[in-house]
């Protein structure tokens, strides 16, 4: 006999992300987060963006906190369980994962997986606010209205990379860690 699954989705997470500023002041900063099957991690079509944010920190240690449910790659607001009769809502916008499908599926194991998250200068990244919700994997709706970061889309994934493991332990904006995605089944 088999178990009908509804949907597939996930438990809740949120990142707590430990950061130094060496600087003397706050610098707001673009967090990007990728996530890769640790046996691909050298293909960088392989690495998919999970989130990108904005965060301040300020000088010395600080952690900086951000919800899945926030992910600046899914539908907005983050629907817990799927809705065939969604509407495009405030946003307009319908681009983006749906929430349950934000991360793969894993195995019963634990399929181990890399993550990358790495922080830029703001600044440098900065372009108008999209009105657009998700807007990372679908780019803008309107012609007219710029892509919210001067990076490439998937930057910076979008291009091959020659030792990817090597350069992102080699670069103090870049952190990774290892950590594996376990499928409970339908009783987890």
């Amino acid at each position: 006999m088999y178990d009908q699954i509804k949907y597939l989705t996930h438990k809740g997470f949120a990142y707590f992300l430990r950061v130094e500023n060496v600087s003397s002041r706050d610098i707001e900063s673009t967090v990007r987060i990728f996530i890769a099957p640790e046996q691909n991690q050298e293909d960088y079509r392989s690495w998919i963006e999970i989130d990108k944010f904005v965060a301040k920190p300020s000088p010395g240690k600080n952690v900086i906190y951000q919800n899945s449910k926030e992910s600046s790659v899914i539908q907005k607001p983050a629907a817990l369980e799927p809705n065939p009769e969604r509407t495009q809502g405030e946003s307009g916008c319908q681009c983006g994962w749906p929430y349950t499908l934000l991360l793969p599926r894993g195995n019963e194991e634990g399929m181990p997986y890399v993550m990358m998250v790495m922080l830029t200068d703001w600044n440098e990244d900065r372009v108008r606010e999209s009105t657009c919700g998700s807007i990372s994997f679908c780019g803008v709706t309107n012609q007219n209205q710029p892509y919210p970061d001067s990076r490439a889309l998937g930057y910076p994934f979008d291009r091959p990379i020659a030792g990817i493991a090597n350069t992102l332990i080699t670069n103090p904006h870049m952190a990774t860690r290892a950590f594996k995605i376990r499928h409970l089944g339908t009783e987890g």
